[in-house]
């Protein structure tokens, strides 16, 4: 018996039929689940664009948003530091996403003629190498996008009798960077060896400095466009203070902005935690790292979460809910999914063991 020729057409390629079910979906639908992409990372919501054509028409293009509208700044990619510091030797710089531990490289040709003063929220600060302009910029390194700040310089210089009386100026910093209500993108910079802050936004036509001061021995990290300062002991107190530093405000009047002083927000009692030693964002947690008060475990190493202090609830962190790291001027971590105490390694960049 003769084989008789099917009449049903071939199965359909699987490209076909997935972007068949794309296209039928609506465009509020893709947008919403753009939305959730992107709490999750910029890079994948940039690949869930390029799905196919309707995904990209009912979505919202990174580019031109990668500053302004904060949910497209990459907060979990760090700038990995090369030879000393974050002085760039090329235009192609590498990333370590903080919760993947993925790393990729992104060619930035705005570091042809610029240095990198600093990184806050994946975003890099900039200083054009040019000594007749000395203008900061603020990058997105993943959509090209930057703006443009007042040239800091001719501020520090007016201000060296605020550092450490040596006449010269460690620009290794703590910056945050925020965007107002009003679209406009504020930088807060502490330079380690100036007590105060520098501060502007993208509406100034000149940086300002904080009327006051921080502590000399005070540890200040940048989380979610605020400072945050570990406040060092002193002869009046002895407990250790966490104050919060809010973003610039804009005085509409005066066309300029300004700063409110440092508020206490937590404490850490001296009889549970002892030996500061500085804090750290872990995505979105500050964590407080110290020495167990209690004689009976000396030197046991403890973490605190600055959302439990603030609540007076002075428990250790015991666990995470999987791996994840967060990274500091200074040192870089990896945490486990259970903190064990002694397990924990902490590495410098300039350590050699």
């Amino acid at each position: 018996m003769a084989h008789q020729p099917s009449l049903m057409p071939p199965p359909a390629p699987k490209t076909t039929s997935l972007h068949h079910a794309w296209s039928s979906l609506h465009a509020d639908l893709v947008r919403l689940l753009g939305w959730q992409v992107l709490a999750g990372d910029i890079l994948d919501y940039v690949r869930f664009r390029v799905v196919c054509a309707h995904s990209r028409s009912s979505t919202i293009a990174p580019r031109s948003h990668g500053i302004v509208d904060p949910r497209f700044h990459p907060k979990r990619w760090f700038l990995l530091p090369e030879g000393h510091g974050l002085q760039p030797a090329d235009v192609k710089k590498r990333f370590f996403n903080l919760c993947t531990g993925v790393f990729v490289r992104a060619w930035l040709p705005f570091l042809s003629d610029s240095y990198v003063l600093d990184s806050a929220n994946g975003l890099l600060l900039l200083q054009r190498k040019s000594q007749d302009t000395s203008a900061i910029r603020v990058l997105h390194p993943f959509t090209g996008d930057f703006v443009e700040l007042p040239p800091l310089m001719s501020l520090v210089r007016a201000n060296l009798d605020m550092s450490d009386g040596t006449g010269r100026v460690d620009f290794r910093s703590v910056t945050s960077i925020s965007v107002t209500v009003d679209g406009f993108v504020a930088v807060m910079i502490k330079l380690y060896n100036i007590s105060r802050v520098f501060f502007a936004t993208t509406k100034d036509q000149h940086w300002s400095v904080s009327t006051w001061n921080i502590g000399w021995y005070s540890e200040t990290i940048s989380s979610q466009g605020k400072l945050f300062v570990l406040d060092s002991p002193t002869t009046h107190h002895r407990e250790q203070h966490i104050l919060q530093i809010d973003p610039p405000r804009l005085d509409h009047h005066a066309m300029s902005s300004y700063l409110l002083p440092p508020r206490l927000i937590a404490t850490c009692p001296t009889n549970k935690i002892s030996a500061m030693f500085y804090m750290e964002e872990c995505v979105s947690e500050i964590l407080v790292i110290g020495h167990d008060a209690n004689p009976l475990f000396k030197g046991r190493m403890l973490v605190y979460k600055v959302a439990d202090l603030i609540m007076g609830k002075v428990v250790p962190v015991t666990s995470t809910s999987r791996k994840q790291g967060f990274g500091h001027s200074s040192i870089y971590t990896l945490v486990p999914a259970a903190l064990r105490t002694g397990t924990n390694v902490c590495i410098s960049p300039g350590w050699s063991g």
